[in-house]
């Protein structure tokens, strides 16, 4: 599966079509089933490289719950998603404009790490 890979652009699609799959069968347990469906929110956050983050899930669930589905998301559903650091593809501050002009500045000013500013 895909859940583990890095998204690069060599593989954007086929992940795009894989987590489409799943987000099918899910909602098809949820509505069919009549039971609640719990997915896992870890997910890298959008930015201009990545237009299908964590924000499209949740638009997604609030479709689906809409459409009489019972569907929820929760975190960090397994200790290896992802590790929290700066140089993390996902983490709290990375949507955030402030975070991502501080990120860029740190990055093109061969600095190795936040704290190097």
């Amino acid at each position: 599966t895909f859940d583990d890979e890095p998204h690069t652009p060599e593989n954007h699609e086929r992940r795009i079509l894989h987590f489409a799959q799943e987000w099918g069968w899910m909602q098809k347990i949820a509505k069919g089933f009549q039971v609640p469906v719990c997915l896992c929110l870890a997910v890298p956050s959008s930015d201009e490289r990545r237009k299908n983050g964590f924000r499209t899930v949740l638009q997604n669930l609030e479709v689906a719950n809409a459409q009489g589905c019972e569907m929820y998301a929760q975190v960090f559903t397994r200790p290896q998603a992802l590790l929290f650091c700066w140089r993390s593809q996902s983490h709290p501050f990375m949507e955030a404009p402030t975070f991502r002009q501080l990120w860029e500045t740190c990055r093109s000013s061969g600095a190795v790490d936040l704290p190097a500013l």
